[in-house]
């Protein structure tokens, strides 16, 4: 058998009547209705307008979220590509352990190998922790 916690229960009381209180308030708030009329044809061409730039978003390290985005799009319909970098390490002389130098070189060579030389590649920093250095 569970103990309800009576101030537990008086603070979801308490949370009830201030939601309460918010919708009653709210309701007397006039609304004006818009009424607009939308003509179409349903047998009109319409007007074509086309996405000028198609991109992928593959900030998690896998080579496969690349190789199956430009198979989806096609390799050449791949204008710009965003890859992460997660320097979790602490810089040695300012600059990148090796290691993730390494893991940055991976990501920027499955954009090469997998969209055109014209895709342009956006960094962007995605660090899960973020060193005290």
């Amino acid at each position: 058998m569970t103990e309800v916690v009576p101030s537990l229960l008086f603070n979801r009381f308490r949370c009830f009547g201030a939601v309460a209180a918010l919708l009653a308030f709210a309701s007397q708030i006039p609304l004006r209705a818009q009424d607009h009329t939308v003509l179409f044809d349903t047998s009109d061409p319409g007007v074509s307008k086309a996405i000028p730039t198609w991109g992928l978003d593959t900030a998690w390290y896998d080579e496969n979220n690349i190789r199956r985005g430009a198979a989806f799009m096609g390799s050449n319909r791949v204008d710009v590509v965003r890859i992460s970098f997660t320097p979790t390490s602490a810089l040695i002389g300012g600059d990148l352990q090796a290691n993730e130098i390494a893991i940055l070189n991976n990501r920027l060579n499955w954009v090469n190998k997998w969209t055109s030389p014209a895709t342009t590649v956006c960094i962007n920093e995605d660090s899960p922790t973020v060193d005290s250095w």
